[in-house]
């Protein structure tokens, strides 16, 4: 049963999320109820991922077995992802329309509860040993924490969205995460990052990621993880992918623009743009003069 476009599912509890107005309706049992706050809340956006999901939840639930809560957020599924999600012990929210993998994360950290939420994708799985040094890490004190992977590269070339992840992350002031960035899995949070930045803004990654960075959050990089050797290929929409990515950099910069003034607090070093301001003013005021003068000759002529 799903209604109101979302359900969220476990066991007898049904709640549904009125889109619109962004309201959880809870039935006779409250979230809170369900079970003792988790360590640990794995966000797993899938659409039709049934060939992978149960081996991707077993993995995530290893990380602490007894304080780890799994969810997967269900949108736009038509095969049996949902219920084998949920025969796996995963709390489920199903969306009838697909709204994309970020929409989906931001969905699932709304009803997250642990004090760290890790996100991962549901067509690969990575070894929990991997996942559980996201964990370690936010249990150390960082509020995100990025996969090492700086995106697509040789000696040679550099893929456009790791050209964008570089840019974005010299212009926020933080050169040091290199091409790490939210948009690539696995990232983990903290419940105070979450709060801080509000987990619409999950919605768009590099957006996120640059109101962590202007809000002093601690963000570190831990082992590298080539999730492009690992990720399901898509050659129809690689395009299509490469442009939303590109996209959201965009939106982005567009945030800390707005954020940091329209130089995005890089100064002007020795340029002295006042100048051609002083120039300008002068060439206005001899305009002037002249018209002035070509007015009083017109009038003695007359």
């Amino acid at each position: 049963m799903v209604a109101n476009g979302i359900m969220y599912v476990r066991n007898e509890l049904e709640i549904n999320l009125d889109k619109e107005m962004g309201q959880v309706k809870i039935g006779d049992v409250g979230i809170e109820k369900v079970s003792r706050s988790p360590l640990v809340s794995v966000i797993i956006p899938a659409k039709n991922e049934s060939r992978t999901i149960v081996q991707v939840i077993r993995g995530a639930k290893s990380i602490s077995p007894d304080m780890t809560e799994v969810i997967v957020v269900c949108n736009g599924t038509t095969d049996r992802t949902a219920a084998l999600a949920r025969k796996s012990g995963a709390r489920v929210l199903v969306i009838e329309e697909a709204v994309g993998l970020d929409v989906g994360r931001a969905i699932g950290a709304k009803h997250a509860r642990g004090d760290i939420l890790l996100f991962i994708d549901a067509d690969f799985t990575i070894p929990a040993a991997l996942l559980c040094k996201y964990v370690t890490e936010v249990k150390s004190g960082s509020d995100l924490v990025l996969n090492g992977y700086s995106g697509s590269r040789t000696e040679t070339t550099i893929h456009s969205t790791s050209q964008a992840k570089r840019l974005l992350n010299k212009m926020a002031g933080r050169p040091d995460l290199q091409g790490s960035s939210m948009t690539t899995v696995p990232h983990a949070i903290s419940r105070r990052a979450l709060e801080v930045i509000g987990y619409e803004s999950l919605a768009v990654p590099p957006q996120a990621q640059v109101k962590a960075i202007i809000a002093g959050l601690k963000i570190a990089r831990t082992d590298t993880i080539n999730v492009a050797k690992l990720n399901k290929k898509r050659a129809a929409r690689r395009e299509e992918v490469t442009n939303l990515v590109l996209g959201d950099h965009c939106e982005a910069i567009a945030y800390l623009l707005s954020s940091q003034g329209k130089r995005g607090g890089f100064t002007d070093f020795l340029r002295k743009r006042d100048v051609l301001c002083a120039e300008r003013e002068e060439e206005t005021t001899v305009h002037a003069g002249q018209e002035a003068m070509n007015g009083n000759g017109r009038a003695e002529k007359s």
